[in-house]
């Protein structure tokens, strides 16, 4: 025999073992893709209003983050959240707040006073918010190296 019939041989070989560790691995993820499709399936109905409506409340760049500082400090006035939130602009940060407010989820408290006070907080829809936060990052500490 050959040297390059022994090679072809031993790539014929290691061709079909290829083949056949990939067959495999498709087959356990075309399962695996089955399955958590059903258990999405079970959980999210095609229309999906619940999900859509969560979703629109914290979308943006800004909300998660917000809510995160309101519910660390409980109250904070206007310029210790744009402090605490960096690289925010003002503009962006008003409206943020006026969502969140027109939402519900936090609290806005307006004083009387000169200069003006104003205090924000998480509203009680706000704080039912907490737990999810909490698994955001436990998701991040498990996923970060």
């Amino acid at each position: 025999m050959s040297g390059s019939n022994i090679k072809a041989q031993i790539f014929n070989i290691l061709e079909y073992l290829l083949y056949s560790i990939i067959k495999k691995m498709y087959v356990v993820i075309a399962y695996t893709d089955k399955k958590e499709s059903k258990q999405m399936g079970a959980l999210c109905p095609s229309t999906q209003p619940a999900f859509v409506q969560a979703l629109s409340i914290i979308e943006g760049k800004w909300k998660l983050k917000i809510i995160y500082e309101l519910a660390c400090a409980e109250v904070l006035r206007y310029g210790q959240l744009k402090n605490n939130v960096c690289k925010i602009t003002h503009k962006m940060l008003s409206s943020q707040l006026k969502e969140l407010e027109r939402d519900g989820m936090i609290v806005r408290k307006e004083y009387p006073q000169v200069p003006p006070k104003v205090e924000y907080s998480l509203s009680e829809k706000g704080l039912r918010f907490i737990p999810i936060l909490n698994e955001l990052c436990s998701f991040g500490e498990d996923v970060s190296v």
